[in-house]
């Protein structure tokens, strides 16, 4: 079931149907739009925010910035009761930030059998830049490169539209950073920190050989100047009934790593929480650390542009 099937239109409805509709067992999400109370407050809070999204969609507004990405797909964080922007101004309403940018490129998108108006998502990633933080408009924009709803040249003719709107060099240096390299959001997240802590651009789904050229590896991050490699370990690695084989084949391919001259460093979320894999990487940083051979890895292009 889509979450949109969950909502109630009173739009077609006759003067004697609304007079008989009885809304004190639900919520108004927008204006001719409802949801069972009880079905509402049992959904997580990031659904909620979506339907919330999608009924002013219905309604007939134009959404921007994170309520935009949210109905494009884009991997993005929420806060509880959080509000929605929207094109307009005018009279304030309760959950919504009016925003006052041009409406000259939207697209119509279907969500849930329901067809709404949004930015393009090139524009959308911009904004989000624009209006909330770097982190949150790279792992949009590297998942919008992934899923071809967005381009480079995309991206830059959007910076070009909003080239005089506050925060754009922000939004400049999110298209830096954004590429078709990063598999999961984490990875977005841990490139920008790099980024922000003033590491070098490393290489990205690097793959490494060993001596005797067999390829036995693909990492997130690679340094290969100090044969660092930096890995995220995804719970999905070592979920289900392969889980145990998974985490030994991990450890096989680590000490492989290592048995070649490389020292991994992995983000798990307890080294997330704590940045313990930035205070690992600037330690070793400075180590004098010889250069893995360039005969033995390969990689499709580095983590940001430099």
């Amino acid at each position: 079931m889509k979450l949109g099937d969950h909502l109630i239109l009173t739009r077609g409805f006759t003067s004697t149907q609304r007079q008989r509709f009885d809304t004190s067992e639900l919520i108004k999400l927008a204006r001719g739009v409802y949801i069972d109370r009880h079905t509402y407050w049992d959904l997580k809070h990031w659904d909620q925010y979506k339907l919330r999204c999608l009924a002013l969609g219905i309604e007939g507004r134009v959404l921007v910035g994170k309520a935009a990405a949210t109905l494009w797909g884009f991997p993005t964080t929420y806060l509880k009761h959080a509000d929605i922007p929207i094109i307009g101004t005018g009279k304030k309403r309760p959950g919504i930030v009016k925003k006052r940018i041009p409406t000259d490129d939207l697209r119509i998108i279907d969500v849930d059998g329901y067809d709404v108006f949004v930015t393009s998502a090139a524009l959308t990633i911009i904004d989000i830049a624009r209006w909330n933080s770097l982190g949150e408009a790279v792992r949009a924009g590297d998942w919008a490169v992934v899923y071809n709803k967005t381009t480079k040249a995309e991206l830059t003719d959007a910076l070009e539209a909003r080239h005089v709107t506050k925060g754009i060099d922000r939004a400049r240096t999110a298209v830096r950073l954004i590429n078709h390299l990063s598999e999961s959001p984490r990875e977005s997240d841990v490139k920008v920190n790099l980024f922000l802590n003033g590491f070098e651009p490393p290489y990205q789904q690097a793959v490494i050989r060993d001596s005797e050229g067999v390829e036995f590896a693909r990492v997130d991050f690679f340094y290969p100047e100090k044969s660092i490699v930096i890995e995220y370990d995804g719970q999905a690695k070592t979920k289900g009934h392969d889980g145990i084989k998974a985490v030994n084949n991990e450890r096989t391919r680590e000490r492989r790593l290592i048995s070649e001259g490389l020292l991994p460093i992995r983000v798990d979320n307890n080294s997330w929480q704590r940045k313990l894999y930035l205070k690992e990487l600037e330690r070793y940083w400075n180590d004098d650390r010889k250069p893995f051979p360039r005969v033995q890895w390969s990689a499709p292009g580095r983590a940001w542009e430099l």
